[in-house]
This record gives C-alpha cells, structure tokens and sequence, in this order.
C-alpha cells in the first residue's frame, strides 16, 4: 500500500485525516474479503469516512408536539407536505432533502419491539392495539411474519383475540417480511394525503423507520434536514429514535421551545431527549428557537402593565429587547451550564399578527445555522478525529492479526492432509509391490513345496523291498502319508492366502482349494493291480521252488519293482493334480494382481486429484494469512500515521 504518511503533502489535517481514512476503509475491505467475514472496524471506518467527507450541512429540528415545527418548516422552505398532528406512536425520522420535483419516499421497518409499560402510561393502547388488530388480521397484507409478547419468563404469541394491553407486561416484538419502499407524489393532492397517511395512521406508521421527502426549494440545496414531528411526545418507540438521531450525528440541533413555558414538562422531555446527542458531540451547535414568542411578549408586558399603544417607538424596542434578553436567559438557564459552548437563542414569532421585530426573527435563526454549518471544523476536532479513527484502525490491525493467527492451525491441518494423501498413495503402491512379491514368494513356496513332498513320498515307496512291508505299506501307510503330504501342501498354501488378504486391495481372493481326503487313498483299480503282482510272485515262488535260488529272487525282484512302479505312479499323479490346482490358484492370484494394479492406479489419480486440490488450498491459505499479516501492519502503520 502507499505510504501513508504521505497521504497529505499540504499538511492539513482535514484532507490529511480523510485521505489516511480512505486508505483503512479499502484496507478493511481486502482484510474483510481475505478473512471471509466483515471486520466489526469496516462499518465504523465507513460510516466514520461518510459522515467525514459529507460537507452536506444536517440540520436536526426538535420540539414536542405544539411547538411550531411545521409551521417554522413552512416559513423556511415554502409549502411543504409535512403531516401534522402525528399519532403518540409514531417514531419515525423525515429527511427533507433537494430534488428536482417533490416525492416521497417511506422506508418500512422488518422489526418493531414495543415496550408494553410504555405503551400504557404514554397512553398509546387504542393506537397500538388497532396495528397489532389489523396486522394479526391480515397478515399478508402487512406482510407480518410474527408477533410474539414477552413477559421474561414465557414467550406468546399474540392473536388478534387478545389485544388488551392493559393487564401485559414486558414487551411484543413483531417482525415483518423485507418491503420495497412506499412512493408518493407531493404534487398531487392524493399523494399528499397517501403520504400523510403513511404516517399518522397506527396502522401504518407503527411500520416506518423513515420517510425521505425531496423539495425543489433552493434553501435545501446542500442541506438536509431532519423533521423529528412528534419527537417528545409519549411513544413506545423515542429511544429507537433517540438512537437513530444519535447516529445521524447532526451539524446543527434546532431545538424548539414555547416561550410561553420554557420550563414546561414538555420542554424538559425535549431537552432530555436530545441530551444524548449533545454529549456525545461536546462541540455540537444548538440554537434554540423559543417559538410563540409574540404571546409571550403580551404576557411579559401584562405582567409589566405596560400597554404597547401607549408607549413610543424607542421604548417598545427597548421592551422588546428586555423581553428577549430576559428569554434567552431563561433560555439558558434551563439548558444548564454542562455544554461546551452556549448556544444560540433566538425568539420566534410565526404569526401574522406577531410584531415585526420578532417575525424577522425566523430569517436571523436561519442564517445562525448556516453560519453554524458553515463554520469549518476546527484543527483540534481534526486532530480528535485522526484519534479516533487511529483508535479503529488499531482494532482493525488487532482483527487482522487474529484472523492471521486463526489460519495458522488452518493451514497445519491442511499440511497434515496432503501429507496423509501422500502417504495413502506410497502405502497403496507399496502395498502392490508387496502382493506382486508375495504372489511370486507363494507361486515358488507351492511349487517347491509340491516337488518336495514328491520326492520324499517317491523315496518312501522306493525303499519298500518285501513284500510284506509293501502290504502293510499299501493298506496302512501310504494313505495317511498321501493325507500328510498333501496337508502340508495346503499349510503352505493357506500361509500365503493370509499374507494376500493383507496385501491385496480388491476383494475375490479365493482360498486355495485342493483334493479332499477320500481322494488321497489309492483306487481300487491301483491297490488290485498292486496285489495281483505280490500273489503272483508267492505263486510262482511255490511253483518254481526247483528253480535256482537266484532266479526266484530275481522273479520276485522283478514283480515287487512292478507293484512300486504302480504306486509310486499314483502317488506322483496325486501329488501333480494337487500342483494343478494350486497352479490354477496361483493363476487366479495373477488375474487378482492386475485387477490390484489397476485398482491402486486407480486410486493414485484420485490421491493425485486430491493432492493438487489440497495443494492449491495450501497455497491460496498460506496467501491468504500471508496477506492478513501484511494488512496487520499496514493499519498499524495507519493506526501510528494518524496518531502521529
């Protein structure tokens, strides 16, 4: 960003003060769009900024009911559409603004809560009742979303069946659906009345929040006056209004009373309403306007039993000089001596048959608020000003911080993620490479496993040299052998089907299946050919007894190799058909490894996929907090700028 102390080369502090403002609002704005939430210091940057730079003069006219609001209005800017006589209830600010033809516009409230207790002693029953009856009667009409009466322990809702406020306590908020504003035309006599309508009827005005009417009347040009129409009469609704007016933050307060009774209840609910505005701004430009000033007049000679006719034109202006200087003591004695400044008073006479020297007076409190307006503002209200935006831009810098430092631990789970895909896609690459090695490991454990078993159950059989051995060999050992080396065989197999269902990722692994254990022992066919051969032998044996003792061993020899042929030739073919099947198993673990790889290539564009995403919003995250931290030290290069 620029450097801020360079925002003002002339060195004045006004134009100093506003530029240095501008750059916090922008600056709060990008915090605002980096964090995703509003700064609570971009509105008072704002509105600081806006009332700061508006050099249109905010005049804000006060007086309670009967006090010749209206009336003075229409002395100062022509005729002017403006109701009179507002009902009790009605709270609601009018702006007088210029504009090329006369309209108006009335901004309607979504929210009103109405303080029961209130209501009741300012006497406003019958108004608010007849809203609430109309609303509850109609919602649609009036847009009404709910009305619900609170009495601090329990929450009603309020039904046109019981309206009586005499006997409620606590509060009704009413809430309306959002509305376009409603328009008139101050031209025509219709749309005055509609106007006057909008807010003087309950059932209606209870609704706005403003009305904006806009005059051609050369006077308003750069001003904008604020109509506080019943202001100071009872209402359920003034600290809304009070507060509303309180933040307008007016240039001139115009406050009226009635000459007649400076000191009246009236007066005092006035002056305690604008109170608030004039501590809050100890410099605030009042000027008094002691309206009726020429019945006072009358009253004040009467007591001085004096009659005007009788008296010359040197001493009635010298009466009349007495009467104003004994008004605006009066004057300034019930405002109290608590104001920065004391303020300008000037008796009013509205009426035709008043005296001269006070009707003139209306063009004199006139040109004491424009030159109140048009006094600028001071060096030193400048330099409080710089202060107080130093003071939000300090939050703002305090905000920005916070959001840095929130994204940090953001920003780490981010880390942690894209480590976590990281790994996942090593883990499922690993985890192939793995199942390959360990369908390869299995492929070789069974094979090797198989020709063992082979060998050694070849050399069992191999061994038998009598007939008698081979028997019992036959009938008893060779089936349980078969059963151990096929078990043993399967162990193998069943080892390696564990370990796959570690390694693989996609689901079909088969269990390796081999022959059952009725299929292990030699078939008939094999055990009688094997018989046939030893009986034949012994017969020949008997037979050939003459026969040379060699040639009978060798005849025997010959027969008992015969009979081992033939089972080592099942034993072999057994133990092969046990091979067979683990080979189509281990062809099984091969169509289960390539669906395994494509599943983890699969899975690595996936992992790929999300890791460029969490990347990226690694990246848009650590610039984001990257940037937070610069707009920190940006608005604390403001913050010292301005309190510089």
């Amino acid at each position: 960003m620029p450097d801020p102390t360079a925002a003002d080369p002339s060195g004045d502090p006004a134009t100093r003060c506003l530029g240095l403002l501008a750059e916090a609002v922008a600056l709060a704005e990008t915090a605002a769009a980096l964090a995703g939430t509003p700064s609570p210091a971009e509105q008072q940057l704002r509105r600081m900024y806006d009332e700061w730079a508006d050099t249109t003069l905010r005049v804000a006219v006060v007086g309670a009911s009967s006090t010749g609001k209206s009336t003075l209005l229409q002395h100062l800017f022509g005729p002017v559409p403006l109701p009179t006589g507002r009902t009790a209830t009605t709270a609601a600010l009018t702006v007088l603004r210029h504009g090329p033809a006369a309209e108006a516009q009335v901004h309607l409230r979504t929210s009103l809560t109405i303080d029961a207790d209130a209501v009741r002693s300012g006497g406003a029953d019958d108004d608010v009742r007849k809203a609430l009856s109309a609303w509850c009667a109609d919602p649609d009409a009036f847009g009404l979303l709910t009305a619900t009466h609170t009495d601090g322990r329990t929450s009603v809702p309020v039904t046109a069946a019981d309206l009586d406020l005499s006997h409620r306590t606590g509060r009704i908020d009413v809430t309306f659906a959002a509305a376009a504003p409603l328009r008139f035309d101050l031209t025509c006599d219709d749309g005055v009345r509609g106007f006057a309508a909008a807010v003087t009827d309950p059932v209606q005005a209870l609704r706005v929040s403003r009305a904006v009417c806009r005059l051609p009347h050369p006077r308003l040009d750069g001003v904008t006056v604020i109509d506080t129409a019943g202001f100071s009469s009872p209402s359920p609704l003034h600290d809304q209004l009070s507060a509303e007016l309180l933040q307008r933050r007016p240039d001139v307060l115009v406050v009226l009373l009635d000459a007649r009774r400076p000191d009246s209840p009236p007066s005092h609910d006035t002056l305690a309403a604008v109170r608030p505005v004039l501590a809050a701004d100890p410099h605030a430009r009042l000027v008094v306007g002691l309206t009726h000033a020429d019945r006072a007049l009358r009253s004040h000679l009467d007591d001085l039993d004096v009659d005007v006719g009788d008296v010359t034109p040197d001493e009635r202006a010298t009466l009349i000089d007495d009467f104003v200087a004994v008004s605006r003591s009066r004057a300034e004695t019930l405002l109290g001596a608590d104001l920065a400044t004391m303020p300008v008073v000037v008796p009013l006479a509205l009426s035709p048959q008043a005296p001269p020297e006070l009707r003139h007076h209306v063009e004199h409190l006139w040109k004491q608020v424009e030159r109140l307006g048009g006094v600028g503002v001071g060096h030193d209200t400048w330099l409080a000003r710089a202060r107080a935006a130093g003071a939000a831009v300090d939050g703002l810098a305090r905000w920005c911080d916070q959001r840095h430092q929130a994204l940090l631990p953001e920003l780490a789970d981010l880390h942690r993620h894209a480590d976590e895909v990281r790994q996942r896609g090593r883990s499922n690459r690993a985890g192939h490479l793995a199942a390959r090695t360990a369908v390869s490991r299995a492929a070789g454990s069974i094979r090797a496993a198989v020709i063992s078993e082979r060998t050694n159950l070849l050399s069992d059989i191999d061994q038998l040299r009598k007939d008698r051995n081979f028997s019992r060999y036959l009938t008893d050992a060779y089936p349980d052998a078969l059963h151990r080396a096929v078990n043993s065989i399967r162990a193998v197999a069943e080892a390696h089907h564990t370990e796959l269902g570690r390694r693989l990722i996609v689901p079909g692994l088969h269990r390796p299946v081999l022959l059952e254990g009725d299929r292990l022992r030699p078939d008939a066919r094999t055990a009688a050919a094997a018989r046939r051969r030893i009986k034949g032998m012994r017969h020949r044996m008997r037979q050939g007894w003459s026969l040379a003792l060699g040639s009978i061993a060798d005849l025997a020899a010959r027969d008992l190799a015969a009979a081992r042929a033939a089972l080592s030739h099942h034993a072999y073919e057994q133990l092969n058909q046990v091979g067979r099947h683990l080979e189509h198993w281990v062809n099984h673990l091969n169509r289960l490894l390539a669906a395994n790889h494509a599943a983890v290539q699969q899975h690595d564009r996936r992992h790929l996929a999300e890791l460029r995403d969490v990347v990226a919003r690694i990246e848009l995250t650590r610039q984001r907090a990257d940037q937070l931290r610069s707009c920190a030290r940006d608005a604390e290069a403001l913050r010292a700028a301005l309190t510089a």
